[in-house]
């Protein structure tokens, strides 16, 4: 939980109307699935690169803390196609 930042930890709590409880339990749901999403707890530049260059990616800037945005398309996405 130490890896989210204050932003996130007022989203969740704003999304549960400020119950801690509901919330504290939405986060660990979401941290358990970023842990899955994320096996080596990051996404490397070179898998950005690939789906950038298949056109289902892109750099939108940065948000207030110099972190790059992207924006992922989801219709453009083939799981077929991945290992």
């Amino acid at each position: 939980m130490q890896e989210e930042d204050d932003f996130a930890l007022r989203r969740f709590l704003r999304a549960r109307d400020h119950n801690i409880n509901k919330a504290s339990v939405m986060l660990l749901r979401y941290l358990a699935w970023k842990h899955v999403t994320k096996p080596h707890g990051f996404i490397s530049d070179d898998e950005v690169r690939g789906e950038i260059a298949k056109g289902r990616d892109r750099h939108q800037g940065f948000d207030r803390l110099g972190r790059p945005m992207s924006y992922l398309y989801g219709g453009r996405h083939f799981p077929v196609r991945r290992d």
